[in-house]
């Protein structure tokens, strides 16, 4: 399999949770002649599980360490196609070969004038006002200078059970990092990425829990000289009911 080029970190600092193995959340399964191909979601990124018929697993395909798998598809003798996405290369699907595990970029995959060769993704974990650890994806130029004069654009929503899954940076992204700015996306309780209980968490009369995310998200980007409070703005949406 080749993916991007561009660099991929798990941040090992005060505040990160780089095993995240034991907070999934199944988003999708696709049973085929001898196996069950499972979907998870672990805090925004996805992972494969597979499964032989008596319930023992199989090695999962490879995948990016930050990316998202949103669909599968059962194709000929128990392959499956699965559509992946990442912050750094544009959306593709690949297919599982059932016999060996191993899976290869089909034809159908997209393309952009817009590259990232030059950029790297760290996954960061901020600690929120009551210890919860909230993660945080960061998209940067390499050799970014930690500084605190970066220009940072934090993105986050919080509701409604919607997880902010990688995608495909695009071009205004392309544009902010050339600029010198970073771009950083929380995945702030309310959302889906670690489930329902995730959800919960954040909903209604405990939606103070969100406000609280993204503030420790926006200290983090501070305290690691990411940026400073003058050169930091906050993006994101609200709904009345969430």
């Amino acid at each position: 399999m080749e993916f991007s080029k561009a660099k991929v970190f798990v941040a090992q600092s005060s505040g990160t949770g780089a095993d995240e193995s034991g907070r999934t959340s199944i988003e999708d399964f696709e049973p085929t002649p001898g196996r069950l191909y499972v979907i998870d979601i672990i805090g925004g990124p996805s992972r494969i599980r597979v499964f032989d018929e008596r319930g023992r697993s199989l090695p999962g395909p490879s995948l990016p360490p930050i990316s998202a798998v949103d669909q599968l598809v059962p194709v000929g003798r128990g392959d499956v196609l699965f559509y992946i996405s990442t912050y750094l290369e544009p959306s593709a699907w690949y297919r599982v070969d059932a016999a060996t595990g191993n899976s290869t970029r089909t034809a159908l995959f997209e393309t952009s004038p817009t590259k990232f060769n030059d950029a790297e993704v760290v996954r960061s974990f901020a600690i929120s006002k009551d210890g919860t650890r909230v993660p945080l994806n960061i998209i940067r130029r390499k050799g970014a200078r930690l500084d605190g004069t970066n220009p940072v654009l934090l993105t986050g929503y919080g509701g409604y059970g919607i997880s902010l899954k990688p995608s495909f940076a695009g071009s205004q992204t392309r544009v902010w990092l050339d600029q010198g700015g970073v771009s950083a996306t929380a995945n702030l309780r309310g959302g889906g990425e670690y489930g329902e209980e995730w959800h919960q968490q954040g909903n209604l009369t405990r939606k103070q829990y969100v406000f609280d995310d993204i503030i420790a998200c926006a200290q983090y980007l501070v305290d690691q000289k990411y940026s400073s409070p003058a050169h930091l703005a906050i993006s994101g949406g609200a709904m009345a009911d969430c």
